[in-house]
């Protein structure tokens, strides 16, 4: 029987080199895919905080800054402004509630409607492709779930590394 012989530390460090400039590869994918405005089939450039509080407020109508703003880890007055740009450019419209006289709810325009179901279709061709990717039934359950995990592994190393390093 052939006995198999453990990694050397220069194959070790040569995986992690590879795994590390893979996920460079990675960020600056998504750094690319984000940067910047987007149109969503209406006209009007959309922001990425913008594009996730339309998709926040399209899910679930009506919403409220306060709840938006905890959703999306922003400062009550951030989702404000966010609020009103959204506004500004006729995507949401704010109306009294219909539970609390002294709070304003926040709907989507029809213009607000088209940016909401471009996006969740763009979201579903997303994961569409990672179907196609990675397979169907238990095999993509398996597979996501292992990506997850080495996700949030890798994401505790940098949260520690960055303690360590500040």
């Amino acid at each position: 029987m052939e006995r198999l012989e453990a990694p050397t530390t220069a194959d070790q460090d040569h995986l992690i080199e590879e795994v590390l400039s893979l996920l460079s590869l990675v960020f600056e994918g998504m750094a690319g895919a984000e940067s910047g405005p987007k149109d969503f089939g209406t006209g009007v450039p959309l922001h990425r905080a913008e594009t996730h509080a339309i998709r926040a407020i399209g899910r679930d109508e009506p919403r409220y800054v306060v709840e938006l703003a905890g959703d999306m880890g922003v400062t009550k007055g951030a989702m404000s402004q966010l609020v009103a740009r959204l506004h500004g450019k006729g995507l949401v419209e704010k109306r009294p509630s219909p539970d609390d006289a002294r709070a304003t709810a926040l709907y989507l325009t029809p213009l607000g409607r088209t940016a909401y179901l471009a996006h969740e279709r763009f979201h579903a061709r997303m994961n569409e492709t990672l179907v196609d990717h990675l397979g169907t039934g238990p095999q993509l359950t398996t597979r996501l779930s292992s990506i997850r995990d080495a996700l949030l592994d890798l994401n505790g190393i940098l949260e520690d590394h960055a303690r360590q390093t500040t």
